[in-house]
């Protein structure tokens, strides 16, 4: 082997391996959802299969933003799925007038962009849905419009729901009084007493009343907190899921 085809052969095993770490860390299905239309990812997501859960599934985000186009890398993620939920609902602010649904959302069944009536504020993905779903069992999935989520991300928060039917799911999450103290976010199941809304919570709408609206108006944009002091105020257990 000449010196040339060596140092060919080297550049493409170099290549192939960064290529290979970047799938793995997920970054080069990032960059695909960044790059690609929303479109093309709508017209496989209705063959999906339906969510194995006997209960009504809802992905709830809300976003400020007044082209869904600029929220595509997140809007995406939740299209490409290993399964699709019942309803994703964009919730957006009642003052928005001049957002319009993309054609793909209009001739989709299972996306709606839903109008508030009231201004929640950060909170508004977990207040909307809570207030519209009568059945309190319903398996509400919150999102934010800066995330991308993995693949199976809907049916692993649902599977874990199956098997902790009485606990709010969640992702990521630290423990107030070492954050106050020290300023650091310690993620550790034992120990976590706050959620982080944005990587992904899974709650139904039993675990709450109306008490939730009076208390995110004393405290408006933070869900975080405000997922979490409901929870401890009823009772409801937090499971943490590896993810």
């Amino acid at each position: 082997m000449n010196k040339q085809m060596l140092m060919l052969y080297i550049a493409i095993s170099v290549f192939s391996l960064i290529l290979i770490i970047l799938t793995y860390i997920g970054y080069t299905r990032y960059m695909k959802l960044s790059l690609c239309s929303c479109e093309s990812y709508a017209k496989s997501y209705e063959k999906l299969p339906r969510v194995q859960s006997d209960n009504k599934v809802i992905v709830s985000i809300f976003t400020r933003k007044d082209d869904i186009n600029s929220i595509k890398t997140s809007i995406n993620s939740l299209l490409d799925q290993t399964v699709h939920p019942d309803q994703i609902i964009i919730s957006i602010p009642p003052n928005t007038e001049n957002i319009k649904a993309p054609d793909y959302i209009k001739k989709n069944k299972i996306i709606n962009i839903h109008k508030l009536s009231s201004e929640y504020g950060g909170s508004s993905n977990l207040i909307s849905p809570i207030l519209r779903e009568k059945d309190g069992n319903a398996l509400i999935i919150l999102v934010s419009d800066d995330h991308a989520y993995g693949p199976d991300f809907v049916e692993t928060l649902v599977d874990e729901s199956k098997k902790h039917p009485d606990s709010i799911i969640y992702v990521a999450g630290y423990n107030s009084k070492i954050f106050s103290e020290t300023g650091k976010k310690v993620d550790n199941a034992k120990e976590n007493d706050i959620i982080e809304v944005s990587k992904g919570v899974l709650v139904k709408p039993a675990f709450f009343d109306s008490s939730i609206i009076e208390e995110n108006d004393n405290i408006k944009d933070t869900p975080n907190l405000l997922l979490s002091v409901n929870a401890h105020k009823k009772g409801v257990k937090l499971h943490k899921v590896d993810y």
